[in-house]
């Protein structure tokens, strides 16, 4: 069974954090990093994902994000990049690495084997978005539309999942005449 989880509305499940704390915002999640300014300014935007409907014995087999791009400016040469990371308990694990399409664009990134256990069934599943550093007196400012006033451009987990299978032999009689 394909099942859609969504971002949902309300301050915990989108923020972006800042040097001067965390930020919430309906409309989008901001990753950014400018070294043109003094200090250098950056910031992580972060998206949870409610997956606990997922049944706990359930077998995942497949996950795709959905990330609807809004805007990427960047100084001159500097390539339009972001990072996407999955938190592993503890540990932010690197997704994919992602070159900007232009807005409006869809970005569908397919999780792996390994990344696939990191989808949690009992709480959140938790994303990071991150741009690069983009070098000495230059800066990137990337937009990611959150939740807005519906679900239609919210970030998204598309998890494929079904009850294990369980394989019962039989015994056949074969008779000879």
């Amino acid at each position: 069974m394909a099942t859609t989880y969504y971002v949902s509305t309300g301050v915990k499940d989108w923020h972006v954090d800042t040097l001067s704390g965390a930020d919430y915002n309906d409309l989008q999640l901001k990753a950014f990093n400018n070294r043109v300014t003094f200090p250098a300014t950056s910031s992580f935007a972060y998206a949870n994902i409610d997956t606990s409907g997922i049944p706990d014995t359930d077998v995942i087999s497949a996950a795709t994000l959905k990330l609807d791009e809004y805007s990427y400016t960047a100084s001159r040469g500097v390539t339009k990049t972001y990072y996407v990371y999955i938190l592993d308990g503890t540990t932010w694990r690197t997704i994919t690495t992602l070159t900007y399409g232009g807005s409006p664009a869809v970005r569908s990134v397919t999780l792996n084997s390994t990344q696939l256990g990191y989808i949690s069934k009992t709480g959140e599943t938790r994303f990071r978005i991150v741009v690069p550093d983009p070098g000495n007196m230059k800066y990137r400012n990337f937009l990611i539309k959150a939740y807005e006033t519906s679900q239609a451009n919210a970030m998204r987990l598309e998890v494929t999942h079904a009850a294990p299978v369980t394989f019962i032999p039989q015994v056949i009689n074969i008779m000879e005449s």
